[in-house]
């Protein structure tokens, strides 16, 4: 009888639930969806810092399953154009929790979303600050799971500090799930990637993989990356990159392990294929311009046990083999990465330091030591009638290279202290030069 009365308290329980639902959305039906566009915008704005405004009509759907669907969304940005512009956001409820008394997404579908992310005159980014801290929720309650993610037709800008482009991920779809805590899902990401800064590229990418969430960290799996296109000059018939394992501290600390790349690069009827792997990458925030300021926190790494594989020069079945280790710095204020390389091949040891930064001329730059390097053992063989060769294709190279060699061996001949740097003008070299 006990049993009874319970499951019919349930019943009871259930309907009213229901029932309450029903009324509420029919009252919200009923006022219009003003009601409901003012109440989201207001909520919104409580978490986001720059203005919130929804222009568009506010709807709510019943079928297959209670969902809220916004239209024209938009967050402002430095005042000159919205940081955040969303065509479309569905936010669908998951009514098996509800019964439960737990809120939950069974999918959140964001459509034509444009994110323009811009770089300030002290070099601090727009979306530096953009979460207003709720200090009524600690950082790991109130989190709500979502059982699908998915996000089609969105651009990704970066625009300069004086409004000029710098690269764009367009084309985006993203679908990804369940999120939330203790949760494992996938995820499979696609798009385009065009730069237009001083190393132009044009690159369609895709990336695939698995991930969980678990006590403040986030571990992911079986990552894959793929990327096809044009890079300055080259053209990259195969990029591929797969990551065994990546994971994320509660400190920022990310550890990668077990990587390998495959890439495949053509210029012209020229052809350069590459292959190599990585034992461990670690990257940990840092302290510094960015990290002072508000354009976000500088990153560095280090890593070790790398691998490369490239085709002989002289053309020999065995490939060259490459290791390496090193560090780099990402500054998100310049932008820039800075780094240190060191490593080996045959019987030549280097060492050396590079620089990537997409706004300078030429935007790369590389200055590199090796104790001894002996070119006869990598010259191919002579030919019978040998094409000249092209000692104009290096000015093409958005490259700014300075080459020291303690000991060069060409041609029977050694040379002490050379020194080759590549760059906007002629070629120098500073070397004293004796037979062998």
């Amino acid at each position: 009888m006990t049993g009874a009365l319970r499951a019919r308290r349930v019943a009871v329980f259930i309907a009213l639930f229901l029932a309450l639902t029903v009324i509420v959305i029919a009252a919200a039906v009923h006022f219009g969806g003003e009601w409901l566009r003012a109440e989201f915008e207001r909520r919104l704005q409580n978490r986001i810092v720059p203005a919130v405004r929804v222009d568009g009509p506010v709807r709510v759907r019943l079928r297959p399953a209670p969902t809220l669907v916004v239209n024209g969304i938009r967050i402002g940005g430095d005042g000159e154009a919205d940081m955040l512009e969303i065509r479309s956001l569905a936010v669908e409820l998951d009514p098996a929790q509800l019964l439960h008394g737990r809120v939950a997404l069974s999918a959140l579908t964001l459509e034509g979303g444009d994110i323009a992310l811009r770089r300030g005159d002290e070099g601090d980014w727009n979306f530096a600050g953009l979460l207003r801290p709720d200090p009524a929720v600690p950082s790991n309650d109130g989190a709500i799971a979502i059982g699908r993610v998915v996000v089609a037709n969105t651009a990704l800008r970066l625009v300069g500090a004086h409004g000029e482009p710098l690269a764009e991920l367009s084309e985006l779809r993203l679908t990804s799930g369940p999120f939330g805590p203790g949760m494992s899902g996938t995820f499979e990401l696609n798009g385009r990637v065009t730069v237009d800064a001083a190393f132009p590229a044009d690159l369609r990418i895709a990336s695939s993989g698995n991930y969980r969430f678990d006590e403040g960290t986030a571990i992911a799996e079986n990552l894959a990356f793929n990327v096809q296109g044009i890079a300055a000059q080259w053209r990259i018939d195969r990029g591929e990159a797969h990551v065994a394992r990546l994971r994320r501290e509660r400190d920022g600390t990310v550890r990668l392990g077990d990587s390998r790349l495959a890439l495949e690069l053509a210029e012209g009827e020229s052809a350069l294929a590459v292959q190599g792997s990585l034992a461990a990458l670690e990257t940990v925030p840092v302290g510094g311009t960015a990290a002072s300021g508000t354009g976000g926190t500088a990153i560095g790494a280090n890593f070790e046990g790398g691998t490369l594989e490239l085709p002989h020069p002289a053309g020999e079945p065995a490939p060259l083999n490459v290791s390496f280790s090193g560090d780099l710095r990402f500054d998100p204020a310049g932008p820039s990465v800075r780094g240190t390389v060191a490593g080996s091949f045959d019987d030549s040891r280097f060492d050396g330091r590079w620089r990537f930064e997409p706004e300078a001329v030429p935007p790369l730059g590389v200055a590199l030591s090796l104790d001894r390097l002996d070119l006869d053992r990598y010259l191919p063989p002579p030919a019978a009638k040998p094409a000249p060769a092209d000692l104009t294709a290096w000015r093409n190279w958005p490259v700014e290279a300075d080459l020291r060699v303690g000991r060069l061996t060409v041609g029977g001949f050694v040379s002490e202290n050379a020194r080759l740097r590549l760059g906007g003008g002629p070629v120098a070299a500073n070397s004293a030069t004796g037979a062998r």
